[in-house]
């Protein structure tokens, strides 16, 4: 992914609209990419920051974007052990049916 790619996914990210694969992407790149996650952090400050709902003194926005980055990474890893659990289901569970198959073959 390009700098220009995430900065434009930034106002989706905040708005929590990027599906699973671009989810993924981001937030690797925002790991790699010093400058944007200063992108990042920008937004999230313009976004809650100097809205009615949220005083800039009242909070600090370094630490609600990385707990915001660490709820993402943490659903990113649980849809990768669910598809994994889903393949390992699917297989074995055919691995069974076709056990029995030829076992009621041989009877």
């Amino acid at each position: 992914m390009i700098c220009d790619e995430l900065e434009s996914m930034i106002p989706v990210f905040l708005d929590d609209k990027l599906n699973y694969r671009q989810l993924e992407e981001f937030l690797k790149h925002v790991d790699e990419c010093k400058e944007c996650r200063n992108e990042l952090e920008l937004n999230y400050i313009i976004k809650y920051g100097f809205s009615d709902e949220y005083g800039v003194d009242d909070y600090d926005f370094i630490s609600m974007i990385d707990n915001e980055i660490s709820n993402k990474k943490n659903f990113v890893e649980y849809v990768k052990r669910w598809k994994l659990t889903r393949i390992i289901t699917f297989a074995v569970t055919n691995l069974i049916i076709l056990i029995c198959m030829i076992y009621m073959l041989w009877l």
